[in-house]
């Protein structure tokens, strides 16, 4: 079944059924290439079932993973650590926006960490810093003018 087949309206919205979103792999490279582009994210997590928004640009591709990190006596970490859900949202173009959605998983790789930015405000020192990269979620992409595509990555 081909994929505008398999696409369902619901008023403006398309709902993809399982099948086509398999066969949708999102490569991480234009993941990265997209959140590089905008320069500026918005990470979600939750706390107490209360939604918590800060903005990150320390999003990072190693190998196959996109990383990003943050500070160990912060907040967000400990969002992370009591539900390792998220979101990501950036607006890679004008009209145009992308939400990542997906699971971090801490990793600190010390190949990785000679990558990554050794600052992070108020995380207190390079040794406080923790990294994570995301797995096992959808990108939804949301042009201006034509209905979202949402890939697996």
């Amino acid at each position: 079944m081909s994929a505008e087949k398999s696409r369902k309206a619901a008023g403006s919205l398309y709902i993809l059924t399982p099948s086509v979103l398999l066969e949708r792999k999102f490569p991480m490279k234009e993941m990265y290439a997209l959140l590089k582009k905008a320069g500026l994210c918005f990470l979600a997590t939750c706390e107490d079932g209360q939604p918590r928004v800060r903005p990150i640009d320390s999003v990072r591709l190693y190998g196959e993973r996109l990383y990003f990190q943050t500070g160990r006596l912060k907040a967000v970490s400990r969002q992370l650590h009591a539900n390792p859900r998220l979101e990501l949202c950036t607006l890679p173009d004008s009209g145009s926006w992308l939400r990542i959605e997906g699971s971090a998983v801490l990793d600190n790789d010390p190949a990785v960490r000679a990558l990554m930015p050794q600052t992070c405000p108020g995380c207190g020192g390079a040794d406080k810093i923790e990294l994570w990269y995301l797995r096992k979620g959808a990108v939804t992409l949301y042009p201006p003018d034509e209905p979202p595509e949402t890939h697996w990555f």
